[in-house]
């Protein structure tokens, strides 16, 4: 419901319904359950603008599964650190947590996650003036979103590839 809620732009029901979420999975100790909610509800905070709250959240999200060792859920939990991050002007902590991300996205077959994750840190580190390693990313992101058949995103990367090879997009 939670999740319906928010589609909508209901945040006020989603929250609610994330909270509820969150309380029964502790209840019953269901830490996946606990990780999951801490991240949908940091993901209500982030759509409301309230990134700091949301950083929050995907922190205790992130230690949950570090906890239980669930390296999809610390996966996403330090992607979307470092999306906060990075809207929060804090450019150095939004490239540390999506370096961490992309490797983990990596270690477990995860390619979709991995290009997203290398495109973002792309745009990260061409804004930083670090083009050759922002050029290594897009052409990563480039090359897996054509593999996986994500034209569109595979585009955008290429996109990318052109402005930091100083052509014209």
């Amino acid at each position: 419901l939670g999740t319906a809620y928010g589609h909508i732009g209901n945040a006020p029901q989603a929250i609610g319904f994330y909270e509820q979420s969150l309380a029964i999975a502790r209840e019953i100790e269901d830490q996946r359950a606990e990780g999951i909610a801490l991240g949908n509800l940091g993901d209500v905070y982030y759509n409301l603008g309230d990134t700091q709250r949301a950083v929050r959240f995907f922190e205790q999200a992130l230690a949950v599964a570090r906890q239980i060792g669930d390296r999809d859920g610390e996966r996403l939990a330090l992607g979307n650190l470092g999306i906060a991050y990075r809207d929060l002007h804090d450019v150095h902590r939004a490239i540390h947590f999506s370096e961490q991300s992309l490797a983990i996205a990596r270690e477990i077959g995860d390619a979709r996650g991995a290009a997203w994750i290398s495109l973002s840190l792309g745009l990260l580190l061409f804004d930083q003036g670090q083009r050759a390693e922002a050029l290594r990313h897009a052409k990563y992101a480039a090359q897996t979103f054509a593999q996986i058949g994500h034209t569109q995103y595979a585009q955008q990367a290429q996109q990318l590839i052109a402005q930091l090879r100083g052509q014209k997009t």
